[in-house]
C-alpha cells in the first residue's frame, strides 16, 4: 500500500511539473501544426493533453535528477539517439539549437527568406513569410536583440525514420519596429518593446541521412511579458 501510495504521489508531480513546463503556448507564429495546451485543463487531462501533443511517444516519465544538463524530460530517448547516431550529443545539440533560434529570429527580422527556407519545415516557413509579407506591405521595418538565451530539451521522440527534440527557449528580446523615410536619415520607431520571452520548438532530423541540420518543424509561443 506505501509503495502504491509513493507511485501515485510521483506521478502527480510529474504531471504537475509537466503543467507548469506547458501550461501555456510557446513559438513565433500563432500558426502550428501543434495542438497547445489549455490552462483550464484539469490536471486528470494533463497526461492525454500531453500525448495529444507530443504525439503517441514519450511524455515525461523519468526523474529529473536523473537527466543530463538541460535535459527536463525523454532522457531515454535521448540514449535511443546516441545508439543511431553515434555523433549526436546533448551539449552540441543545444548549442546548436541556440544558433538556430538566434538565426531563425535574425533572419525574419531581415526578411531573409532565402536563410529561412533552408532551416524550416515548409508548412513553418510559410508561416513566418506570412507574417514578414503582412509587415512588408505595411512597410514597417523590423529589428530583433536577443539577450540572455537559455535552452532546453522538454521532449524527445524517434520513429521509423526521424529524430524529434522539443526544445524550450526563454530570451529577453528588443522588438523595434521602424518605418524607413528616404528624407529621414534615422526612421522613426513606431513601436518599441522588450519582452522575457518563451518558446517551444520542434526541430527533426532525418535518420540515416548524412546531412547533421535538424530543421524546425513546428513553434508554440508563450505569453511574453514586458
Amino acid at each position: 500500500m506505501i509503495d502504491i501510495l509513493i507511485l501515485a504521489l510521483f506521478a502527480v508531480f510529474i504531471l504537475f511539473r509537466l503543467y507548469t513546463v506547458l501550461g501555456s503556448k510557446t513559438g513565433l507564429e500563432k500558426k502550428t501544426p501543434h495542438q497547445p495546451f489549455s490552462p483550464a485543463q484539469k490536471t486528470s487531462d494533463l497526461k492525454k493533453k500531453a500525448k495529444s501533443f507530443f504525439g503517441d511517444d514519450t511524455v515525461i516519465d523519468v526523474p529529473f535528477e536523473q537527466t543530463e544538463k538541460g535535459v527536463k524530460g525523454g532522457q531515454h530517448v535521448l540514449e535511443s539517439f546516441k545508439k543511431k547516431d553515434s555523433t549526436f550529443q546533448v551539449h552540441q545539440f543545444l548549442e546548436g539549437a541556440q544558433t538556430a533560434f538566434e538565426t531563425i529570429l535574425t533572419a525574419f527580422a531581415a526578411s531573409d527568406k532565402k536563410t529561412l527556407k533552408s532551416l524550416l519545415a515548409p508548412k513553418v516557413f510559410s508561416f513566418f513569410v506570412e507574417d514578414i509579407e503582412k509587415r512588408e506591405n505595411d512597410h514597417k521595418t523590423l529589428q530583433i536583440l536577443i539577450k540572455d538565451l537559455n535552452a532546453e530539451i522538454i521532449n524527445a521522440r524517434l520513429t521509423s525514420k526521424t529524430m524529434e527534440i522539443d526544445v524550450q527557449f526563454e530570451s529577453e528580446q528588443t522588438h523595434t519596429l521602424t518605418i524607413p523615410n528616404s528624407s529621414i536619415s534615422k526612421p522613426p520607431i513606431v513601436s518599441q518593446e522588450v519582452l522575457i520571452c518563451t518558446d517551444l520548438w520542434t526541430f527533426e532530423k532525418p535518420l540515416n541521412v548524412q546531412d547533421p541540420n535538424w530543421i524546425l518543424i513546428a513553434t508554440e509561443e508563450g505569453s511574453p511579458s514586458s
